[in-house]
């Protein structure tokens, strides 16, 4: 009878030991997940570093491109000013 106990008690204490590994690799698995939760959030919002230098770098072109417009309208203005002189001299 006693072996029997003892059969019993090294099986209740094997179980117990994988029942506790089981618990800590779900432990281990939820604190991954979170992980790659929070690199998810991160990413649908912008926060990452990649897209904060590619924000940077597009305002940074974006800015240098505005007088574009601008010194094309104040060459259109220049030609139609010359043409109605020239126009007006003939």
């Amino acid at each position: 009878m006693a072996e029997g106990f003892a059969t019993v008690n090294g099986s209740l204490a094997l179980l117990t030991q994988r029942h506790d590994q089981a618990d800590q690799r779900i432990a281990q698995e939820a604190a991954r997940v979170d992980q790659l939760a929070a690199a998810v959030d991160a990413l649908e919002k912008g926060e990452t570093e990649r897209q904060k230098r590619n924000d940077t770098r597009l305002a940074d072109l974006e800015r240098a491109r505005w007088p574009l417009p601008s010194v094309a309208a104040l060459v259109a203005l220049c030609g139609l000013a010359l043409s109605l002189w020239q126009f007006a001299t003939s």
